[in-house]
C-alpha cells in the first residue's frame, strides 16, 4: 500500500479544505504539505485532528509557543499564512465573531494581492525579462529599425526581438540621428581617454542627461555611458585607461623562465630547509643518548 496521497485542493473557501484535511485524518491519512492546487497526504493512524489555516503576519517563535501551548501544531508555515494541525481537545482559536471577520478579511486582502501578482507579472517579464533573453546582432538593429520606419509599434517590436520597449527606443533614435549605419559595431570600438573625459564632463558639468549625451556620441547604448561614469567616480574622478593589445609572446616566455628558475631556488632553499632541521634531530638525539651512556656510567 502507498505511503502518500494527492488530493485536489479546489474549493470555495479555504475553511472548506481545512474541513476536508479532518475528513482525511479521520481515514488514517494526514496533512504533508501543498503542491500547487494540489495537497500530498501521509498514511498514518486514524485521527480526528482539527486543522485551521491562519493568516499571521508577525509569526514568531513565541507566536509559535502559543499555539503549541494551546494544542496546536504549525505543520506548514509559508511567508504569511499557516496550516496548524490540532488534537481534538485543542483551543478553539477563534471564539468572537470580530476574530473571525478580521481574518476572513485578511484572507481576501491576501489572496487579492496573490491574484494581482499572477495579472501583473507576465506584463513586467515582456518589458523587462526578454532582456536576458536575447542578445540583438546588428542584423537585428537594422532589421528592428526599418520595420518601425513600416509602422510597428515600439510595444510590437519588443515582443518580436524580446528587449524591453526602453531600448527599442534608444536604438531607432539612434539611426534616426546617425543613420543605419550606426547600428553596425565595429570590431573594435575604442574611445580614447580624452574623449570619454569630454563625454562624462557633459552629464557631470554640463548637466545633460545620458540618454541625450549617449545619442549626441552615437553610443551603442546609454549603459555604456553610465559603466564610465559609475567608474570614473569609483578612480578618484580619474579615467584609468587599460593597456591596449595583448601581452608579447615574448614577455610571457620571459616570465615562464623567470618563474621556472625561482621555482628551482624555492625548491632548494626547502630542501636546504629540511637538512638543517633533519641535522639538528640528529644532533639532539646524539647529545641525548651521550647524556644517557654518562648517567648510567655513574650509577655504575
Amino acid at each position: 500500500m502507498s505511503k502518500y496521497k494527492v488530493i485536489h485542493a479546489f474549493a470555495y473557501t479555504n475553511e472548506s479544505i481545512m474541513r476536508k484535511l479532518e475528513k482525511y485524518s479521520a481515514e488514517g491519512w494526514h496533512f504533508k504539505k501543498f503542491l500547487g492546487f494540489f495537497v500530498l497526504l501521509e498514511k498514518g493512524e486514524k485521527v480526528n485532528y482539527k486543522y485551521e489555516l491562519v493568516y499571521d503576519k508577525k509569526f514568531d517563535a513565541e507566536r509559535k509557543d502559543f499555539y503549541r501551548f494551546n494544542g496546536w501544531e504549525v505543520v506548514r508555515n509559508s511567508f504569511f499564512w499557516q496550516v496548524l494541525r490540532g488534537e481534538p481537545t485543542a483551543t478553539t482559536l477563534y471564539t468572537d465573531n470580530l476574530s473571525k471577520d478580521y481574518m476572513w478579511l485578511y484572507r481576501i486582502k491576501f489572496n487579492a494581492k496573490i491574484m494581482l501578482g499572477w495579472v501583473i507579472a507576465p506584463k513586467i517579464w515582456t518589458n523587462f525579462g526578454g532582456l536576458f533573453i536575447m542578445k540583438l546582432t546588428d542584423e537585428n538593429k537594422i532589421e528592428m529599425y526599418r520595420l518601425k520606419k513600416k509602422g510597428y509599434s515600439y510595444k510590437e517590436l519588443s515582443k518580436k526581438f524580446k528587449i524591453n520597449t526602453n531600448t527599442v527606443k534608444y536604438i531607432v533614435r539612434l539611426a534616426d540621428l546617425h543613420g543605419e549605419t550606426v547600428l553596425i559595431k565595429g570590431k573594435n570600438n575604442y574611445y580614447p581617454a580624452e574623449l570619454k573625459l569630454d563625454i562624462i564632463n557633459e552629464v557631470l558639468i554640463l548637466g545633460n542627461s545620458i540618454l541625450a549625451t549617449s545619442l549626441k556620441y552615437a553610443l551603442p547604448n546609454h549603459g555604456l555611458l553610465c559603466n564610465w561614469i559609475s567608474k570614473f567616480k569609483e578612480n578618484g574622478y580619474n579615467i584609468l585607461e587599460k593597456p591596449k593589445g595583448r601581452p608579447s609572446k615574448m614577455k610571457k616566455n620571459n616570465n615562464n623562465i623567470e618563474n621556472k628558475e625561482l621555482s628551482k631556488v624555492e625548491q632548494l632553499e626547502k630542501e636546504l630547509e629540511y637538512l638543517r632541521a633533519e641535522n639538528a634531530v640528529l644532533k639532539k638525539l646524539r647529545e641525548i643518548r651521550l647524556k644517557q651512556s654518562q648517567t648510567k656510567r655513574k650509577q655504575k
